[in-house]
């Protein structure tokens, strides 16, 4: 009877080790896939803002200090020129449970201080969805800004479309670059040009720039136009004020780092 009873404890003992270590594995195995979906390198596409925010922010829709720019995501660090506080090594990432966007991004968001009090997705320009966020920690470095009630996450919209919480309680929209994907500038690239213009054809991250000195140009065009269209004298001066940068830009020639200093300082400039 004592041997019967022994058995049957070692039997027990070992369905429950059985059951911790397959659930355990299981577990781990799903954390693992979670984490191994964002492997790669991804651009900015997006910026989101809060429509309904009451307070300005210094970061816009589309916002071209950040459109273009490119992160490069691993078990080990984070990194690329998204931007220049991003320096995060030792990554620890934890998957957190489903949830609606709706839910996630106030979470993140917090209560507005008028009606409608609580942000939804929509307000982003985003579907409704189910998301599996990732809380993304540093053991040296940063990555990006913790919301009201969440630290900061990275999350699939799809399996090659990220989102993530940043700065000034908006989001930036990642695509997955792909080995055959190519980024062009503004400008044709096969016309007649001088060394610097086919640097940036040759190179797709300075053309990322050149996109974004482009669109911070005529963003502030059409602002000019926008709030004093009479002044002709204004748009005149940002007009010869891009001619001369181009020609103070060109004199880089082919030297890359030069190239990529001129296009940010226009940004900066051109969105002051």
């Amino acid at each position: 009877m004592l041997n019967q009873n022994v058995n049957l404890s070692f039997a027990k003992v070992a369905l429950l080790t059985f059951f911790l270590t397959t659930s355990g594995a299981s577990y781990a195995s799903a954390l693992t896939s979670n984490v191994n979906q964002f492997d790669g390198q991804w651009r900015v596409v997006s910026v989101r803002i809060d429509a309904f925010a009451t307070t300005h922010t210094a970061i816009t829709v589309d916002d071209p200090h950040y459109v273009g720019r490119k992160m490069v995501l691993n078990k080990d660090v984070i990194s690329g020129n998204l931007d220049e506080t991003v320096s995060c090594s030792a990554v620890h990432y934890e998957a957190q449970g489903k949830t609606a966007l709706d839910n996630l991004l106030q979470q993140t968001s917090g209560k507005r201080y008028s009606e409608p009090l609580l942000p939804k997705a929509k307000d982003f320009g985003l579907d409704a969805q189910t998301v599996t966020p990732v809380s993304v920690t540093c053991q040296s470095g940063k990555f990006g800004p913790d919301g009201e009630h969440i630290g900061n996450w990275i999350a699939l919209l799809s399996s090659d479309t990220l989102i993530t919480n940043w700065y000034d309680n908006s989001y930036l929209i990642m695509k997955r670059i792909k080995p055959t994907d190519t980024f062009s500038p503004s400008f044709p690239c096969d016309a007649n040009l001088n060394q610097t213009e086919k640097t940036i054809c040759d190179n797709d991250e300075l053309a990322a720039w050149d996109k974004s000195v482009d669109k911070a140009f005529k963003t502030a065009l059409w602002q000019q136009q926008a709030i004093m269209p009479d002044d002709k004298a204004a748009l005149r001066k940002i007009k010869s004020e891009q001619t001369a940068w181009l020609k103070k830009r060109n004199q880089c020639q082919n030297n890359t780092g030069c190239i990529a200093r001129a296009m940010k300082d226009r940004v900066d400039t051109l969105t002051q």
